[in-house]
């Protein structure tokens, strides 16, 4: 069985001077799956457990079953997305991208670059988290948000919003600090609860300006995107002072299976066929309006009284057998 691996990531890494964040704490089921970084960990975040999809081909005939387990799946996964994210939090989002993004991309004309808003945008969330005075207050401005407790809200909205590991498909928003070990003693146990708990962020201690500490921010940042960023080549490099360097990540996972055993599998064959069916039908817009004024009406009759009469008739027949 064939199988493609559709993926996008994208990573945001923010090296600070920061001394006021984390202390050792458990582990928790999220977060790094790698045991030599788990070895690094302080603290760990807890995702929640994602409603897993049901497969078709499981239930045979049992039509029943299927559409029962799809049911409880959805009211699963909307019990996980909550409300949503609310209008407010996307308008904030859209606000920050319009605003950072021609800052981001400042003097790299001509390059490939790729910036994500949404990863710097909860990299300044944790560090508005970490910092304190002043120093908050301008990271709230910049993030158009009113409070810390505001902030924290829309980052669980977005978390929430967008995580997905439910068998078929996977979207996980990933945040960590990595703090310099030779601090270690003097880190907040507070903040780090705060920023696993709220910002579902991993915490690690290395020893700053090292090949080692630079590897395991490369290889957390490898782990969260499936491979597409990071590598041998270190994604950053870190100095003996740096006290503190925060990383988010975003990475979607989906797999497309050229196989019409499963109805999932069925999209992306059934797209391509709409695509060259569309090309040959309609080459170009002037034959696409010719059709539509020919078949409009016939259609809306069809839609409007015949397909209603067929129903009641199977429903009738049904009734008989």
């Amino acid at each position: 069985m064939k199988r493609r691996v559709l993926a996008a990531a994208l990573a945001v890494l923010l090296v600070l001077p920061l001394g006021a964040c984390g202390s050792p704490a458990g582990s928790g089921s999220g977060g790094s799956r790698s045991p030599a970084l788990s070895k690094l960990a302080l603290n760990q975040p807890i995702y929640p457990d994602c409603p897993q999809q049901p497969d078709f081909a499981d239930f045979g005939d049992d039509w029943e079953g299927y559409d029962q387990a799809s049911t409880e799946y959805y009211e699963q996964l909307s019990a996980l997305r909550g409300d949503g994210i609310s209008s407010d939090t996307v308008q904030a989002l859209s606000n920050f991208a319009g605003r950072s993004t021609a800052l981001a991309i400042e003097g790299m004309e001509g390059q490939n670059s790729i910036y994500s808003p949404l990863s710097l945008w909860a990299a300044l969330a944790m560090l508005a988290q970490c910092a304190g005075g002043e120093s908050r207050q301008q990271v709230l401005s910049a993030l158009g948000s009113d409070g810390l407790e505001e902030l924290r809200g829309q980052v669980a909205q977005v978390w929430q919003g967008l995580y997905t590991d439910d068998g078929v498909s996977s979207l996980l928003l990933a945040n960590s600090i990595w703090l310099n070990s030779s601090l270690e003693g003097s880190y907040v146990e507070e903040t780090l609860e705060t920023l696993a708990r709220d910002y579902y962020a991993g915490a690690f201690a290395v020893p700053m300006g090292t090949a080692q500490a630079d590897q395991a921010v490369t290889d957390w940042v490898s782990e969260q995107t499936h491979g597409l960023i990071g590598g041998e080549e270190p994604v950053v490099e870190t100095k003996e002072y740096t006290l503190a360097l925060l990383a988010s990540s975003c990475a979607a996972l989906a797999q497309a299976v050229f196989s019409l055993k499963e109805r999932r599998h069925a999209a992306v064959p059934v797209a391509g066929l709409a695509l060259a069916g569309a090309w040959l039908l309609f080459p170009d817009a002037f034959s696409l309006d010719r059709w539509m004024e020919n078949v409009v009406w016939p259609g809306n009759l069809l839609l409007g009284f015949g397909l209603p009469l067929l129903l009641l008739l199977v429903k009738k027949l049904r009734g008989q057998v």
